[in-house]
């Protein structure tokens, strides 16, 4: 095997191209959600590709945050590089991509590294790399659960968990009514709700309806959310928003007032999202973050009863050399401790 690192030629349609052909995509490393990053906060971004006989084999966006005055910072690369086209692949070549990764960032650049490959955690072979000098972050991977949309709908129905149905069942019977679209209004109705939520509960988070609005600006037609908006007798009960990639959708987030909690409309505008991309060809959707120690109990046993495959991908790594990148390394692992939001990586 004899592969090549080398900046990306080309744009957004065709990272957009070239990504969707590996398995291991994720929001995370979508042109779009980097460029949001970027306009929405201290972040640059790069793109890096790997070839082999003049193939694009891997592809690796790295997020950069330097310290003032600094040409080296952070190298964040985050479910990346995307290297597998077929479960036939072999450990050999991510390693060989990520040994490559470290040499550019680390031994050639200054960079403090962070790895989160896109990789189960189970059977993951942490020593191969420990070898290659990488080093443990103590940071787990990051968990979710993916429901498969392959089945038959009345069959994943009755896989959902016994009270999960149950309050299904009772939203349908509230007179709900519903839509789903990439539609500006229907956004516009998400963001309102959203908004409010986060304004009555005190929430500051990352994903904030100023990035959504930047995110949704970059995406390219054919792409955009979806946004599902449920109204009870003429007046929004609430709304989800929803990010397609490859046939993976992925639930963002939910916004729901004091009527949609009461008649159980986050339950109705999930199930009726799942039939609606089911049949419009979806093979995925992904709850979008499921962790039984991270995620809030409320939100956790919400996603949960849906009965998804839960996931959890591989542990987070990191390379680092001279005094800088140790700096650096220390100010991250600050950030993380004190739970802001891992400095917003």
């Amino acid at each position: 095997m004899s592969l090549v690192l080398q900046p990306f030629v080309g744009g957004q349609e065709r990272w957009l191209n070239c990504c969707e052909s590996f398995h291991d995509l994720s929001l995370i490393q979508t042109w779009e959600y980097a460029q949001a990053k970027a306009i929405a906060g201290n972040w640059q971004t790069e793109r890096l590709m790997f070839e082999e006989g003049g193939e694009v084999v891997g592809l690796a966006q790295v997020m950069l945050r330097r310290p003032p005055l600094l040409r080296q910072g952070l190298a964040w690369i985050n479910r990346g590089p995307l290297w597998r086209r077929s479960d036939a692949e072999r450990w050999e070549r991510l390693l060989a991509m990520a040994v490559m990764l470290k040499n550019y960032w680390v031994i050639e650049r200054g960079f403090y590294l962070r790895l989160a490959l896109p990789v189960a955690a189970e059977n993951f072979p942490a020593e191969d790399f420990f070898r290659q000098g990488f080093g443990s972050t103590r940071d787990p991977g990051w968990v979710s659960m993916r429901l498969h949309l392959t089945g038959e709908t009345q069959k994943l129905r009755q896989s959902l968990d016994q009270k999960w149905r149950n309050c299904l069942n009772k939203s349908e019977r509230q007179g709900i009514e519903w839509s789903i679209g990439p539609d500006q209004e229907s956004f516009g109705v998400f963001l309102a709700e959203y908004e409010r939520m986060l304004s009555q509960k005190g929430f500051l988070t990352t994903m904030s309806p100023e990035f959504f609005k930047i995110w949704r600006s970059l995406q390219q037609p054919g792409k955009e959310f979806l946004a599902a908006v449920g109204r009870h007798q003429g007046a929004v009960a609430g709304a989800v928003l929803l990010a397609r990639y490859g046939n993976t959708v992925e639930y963002l987030a939910g916004a729901f007032n004091e009527i949609g909690r009461r008649l159980n409309a986050g339950h109705f505008l999930i199930w009726r999202s799942i039939e609606w991309l089911k049949t419009h060809g979806v093979l995925c959707f992904d709850l979008g973050g499921a962790d039984p120690e991270r995620t809030p109990p409320g939100i956790f046993h919400f996603k949960a009863g849906v009965k998804g495959q839960p996931y959890r991908l591989a542990p987070e790594l990191e390379s680092y050399a001279g005094l800088i990148s140790k700096v650096v390394r220390w100010r991250v692992n600050r950030a993380r401790s004190a739970g802001a939001a891992g400095a917003g990586i």
